[in-house]
């Protein structure tokens, strides 16, 4: 059995019950998922500031 595989690693990795890796990887995902929320309300963002500037484009070329 390899070191990284024995009793000891695993035990290394768990703090009052709770395994560590087990906590990171969670908190990777919670950073995904926000990264994910926050680049698709940018893109929303400047969908719609582009969008409404449009009609005001519109009204200073007919004057």
């Amino acid at each position: 059995m390899s070191f990284m595989g024995s009793e000891f690693m695993r035990d290394a990795h768990v703090v009052n019950e709770v395994n560590i890796w087990k906590t990171v990887e969670i908190q990777f995902m919670g950073g995904f998922i926000t990264a994910v929320i926050g680049t698709s309300m940018l893109s929303g963002g400047l969908i719609l500031h582009f969008v409404n500037q449009a009609p005001k484009i519109t009204k200073t070329i007919e004057r």
